[in-house]
């Protein structure tokens, strides 16, 4: 590789998730079950680029991360019965997570301030909380008390981008 940079420093990263199943029985009688939560992580984060020239203006690229980070999850679970409220519960607590990103890409440059860039990622995040994980098949007055955060998350998709220099 022709070129690498290694990076360090701070992430703040959020993922929120909003569960939502209402029902309607023959007599007209309707139910709401939602689950909500946050996921607000923060911590430190180290990676590495490389970029590898493959002509005179494109260039290939692999880029990873890895880092930890504290969860503060935060939780909201309500179920409704026919317009009457059974349960309105809500939890916060810290739980640590982590993240890996690996990605590649192809790289073209348009001139000295331009350049076009295509390529796939994907991103792997533990220790999160999910909103269909927060309540069990049997709810009781006591479904959200407590935020469940061992959940696993995985992205992947393509990107597409430009790059301005000045």
């Amino acid at each position: 590789w022709d070129f690498a940079k290694l990076l360090y420093g701070i992430r703040y990263a959020e993922y929120d998730e909003d569960y939502v199943y209402a029902s309607r029985n023959n007599a007209g009688q309707t139910g709401l079950l939602a689950s909500s939560v946050k996921n607000r992580l923060i911590g430190i984060q180290g990676g590495l680029d490389l970029l590898y020239p493959i002509s005179r203006h494109a260039f290939t690229d692999f880029r990873s991360r890895i880092g930890a980070f504290v969860n503060f999850a935060d939780t909201d679970f309500g179920l409704i019965n026919d317009g009457s409220v059974l349960i309105a519960n809500s939890d916060s607590e810290e739980a640590l997570s982590a993240i890996i990103e690996i990605g590649g890409g192809v790289r073209y440059q348009l001139g000295q301030m331009l350049a076009v860039r295509a390529g796939v990622e994907l991103w792997y995040l533990s220790g999160i909380a999910a909103a269909n994980e927060q309540f069990s098949p049997v709810l009781t007055p006591l479904t959200g008390l407590d935020v469940v955060s061992n959940d696993d998350f995985l992205v992947t998709g393509i990107s597409l981008g430009a790059e301005l220099r000045y």
